[in-house]
């Protein structure tokens, strides 16, 4: 592709991917003001956080969802790094992320295309399946299907609109593989850096699909296989090193992570890596034995082979760890399954439109059925037709100012998970007991007591000096009989004088 052509592919997926926040600026009501959210609710409000921490001045990060004190950490580098951005530029924390998720959105696209176009056979219908993944996908909040497969296997969906940190990762695991393929080891450290600035436990994965491709079928590139492993990891030690001794070393970080274990049976994590691929994942993965076993020698007349068997190693081994993996979450190895599900999907398809039409090499077919299969999950939240998630009420954010304003940096609130997840975004303190499933220390029993201390009218033991409810949020739950020290139609606030 010439530089002018990658030059308006960048620029055409950069408008298209930020459209969506423009719209939602343009459409904000009188009263309140746009979050930014696209994908991602509770996940999302947290990046904003950390961005807020990082335009104070910070490099390291310290839990602000929890009350109890915590240890600075070298974690969340990408977002604290964003929030510099925004101090240094004077523009909002919401324009940052959205400016800097659609560059890097962009980027993501270009790489992927280009990857696709030099390597894959069919590279149009490999790099949509890549993206959207799916066929017939049940959409995203059905209990049967989301949990968490979803988000992680279709990260290259879900880090263009709300999952930003995904990009790094997404590139880096271009750029390992095209340091492979194409013998250029430089882009192995470039890969090392990527995946260590935010998911190291991936240099785990990666790094081992390509010695595990030259092992089995290709030996003569096993010298080049083990140099790109290595450059990855001398890349992957200025970031990975720092994080690891600090989970050795910072409690909090040991509690954080235990909490993102998301137990699933093995049976159950197979149907849906299989299941929630739609029919693509099932011709991925019935394609698998098919290309490991076709002759080696077809590698050098059709190089695309090589980046099948590469693809086929890749969802072998990214089920294997998310089945026997010994860390709490496993399941992030199936990150980015959308990627190889489309290589191996991609011949297939095309073989079978053209078995049904006249046309050579007709692309219609494929095509048509992603773009109408992922109207509901792709085309609307581009859209993005606003939602009680899209907006927070001006008067919420006044509440939450008066806080910060009367109370002090040591002082805790107590609130559902569902009003404590806006505190941090708007407010520097006090921080609340309960907000986030994974980063607020003892999650589920603070969940259990909060719920308590409602019902109870304030009489469960939680030494904190002021209770908050957010009313968008907070409709079901029962309010304290005690005077408010503040109140309008969004929020209400208590001082807890017990």
């Amino acid at each position: 592709m010439a530089n002018k052509q990658r030059l308006i592919f960048f620029i055409t997926a950069f408008a298209v991917l930020l459209l969506p926040w423009l719209i939602q600026v343009a459409l904000t009501p009188e009263g309140y003001v746009p979050t930014g959210h696209l994908l991602g609710y509770e996940d999302y409000l947290t990046f904003i956080a950390k961005m807020k921490w990082g335009e104070q001045g910070h490099w390291t990060y310290i839990n602000r969802f929890t009350t109890e004190p915590t240890e600075p950490a070298p974690i969340y580098f990408f977002y604290l790094l964003l929030g510099h951005i925004a101090r240094l530029t004077g523009l909002s924390l919401l324009w940052v992320f959205h400016l800097a998720r659609s560059v890097l959105g962009a980027l993501c696209l270009l790489f992927w295309w280009e990857f696709c176009r030099k390597h894959v056979r069919h590279p149009v219908v490999a790099f949509l399946i890549g993206i959207f993944a799916s066929f017939g996908y049940v959409k995203p909040g059905s209990s049967l299907f989301f949990h968490q497969m979803y988000v992680q296997g279709h990260a290259a969906y879900t880090c263009l609109l709300g999952f930003t940190h995904y990009t790094i990762d997404f590139m880096a695991i271009l750029a390992l593989f095209e340091a492979y393929l194409s013998m250029r080891h430089w882009l192995a450290v470039l890969a090392g850096i990527g995946l260590s600035m935010v998911h190291p436990f991936l240099l785990i994965l990666f790094p081992v699909i390509i010695l595990v491709h030259a092992l089995m079928f290709r030996r003569e590139y096993l010298k080049d296989a083990i140099t790109v492993a290595l450059l990855a990891g001398v890349g992957a030690l200025p970031f990975a090193l720092p994080m690891y001794l600090a989970y050795q070393k910072i409690e909090w970080l040991k509690i954080w992570r235990e909490q993102t274990y998301y137990p699933m049976p093995w049976h159950l994590i197979l149907f849906r890596l299989v299941l929630s691929f739609g029919l693509a994942g099932i011709i991925a993965w019935a394609r698998i034995p098919w290309v490991m076993r076709r002759d080696k020698a077809l590698d050098e007349v059709l190089r695309c082979r090589m980046v099948e068997k590469v693809s086929g190693i890749w969802m072998v081994l990214a089920a294997l760890l998310v089945i026997f993996a010994p860390l709490p979450n496993r399941r992030e190895f199936g990150f980015f399954l959308s990627l190889p599900i489309g290589v191996l999907a991609a011949p297939w398809l095309v073989e079978f439109s053209e078995r049904i039409t006249t046309t050579k090499r007709n692309y219609m077919l494929p095509v048509l059925v992603l773009l109408c299969t992922f109207y509901g999950m792709a085309v609307v939240p581009l859209l993005c037709v606003p939602d009680t998630t899209s907006y927070h009420s001006d008067q919420m954010v006044e509440g939450l100012k008066w806080l910060e304003a009367n109370s002090n940096p040591e002082d805790g609130v107590i609130c559902t998970w569902m009003s404590g997840i806006f505190i941090p975004v708007y407010i520097e303190h006090p921080r609340p007991w309960v907000a986030h499933v994974a980063e607020t220390i003892n999650y589920d029993e603070k969940v259990e007591k909060v719920r308590q201390y409602f019902l109870r009218d304030g009489k469960a033991d939680i030494p904190l000096k002021w209770a908050v409810l957010v009313k968008q949020v907070d409709k079901d739950v029962p309010r304290l009989s005690w005077e408010p020290v503040y109140e309008n139609d969004e929020i209400v606030i208590w001082e807890n004088k017990n």
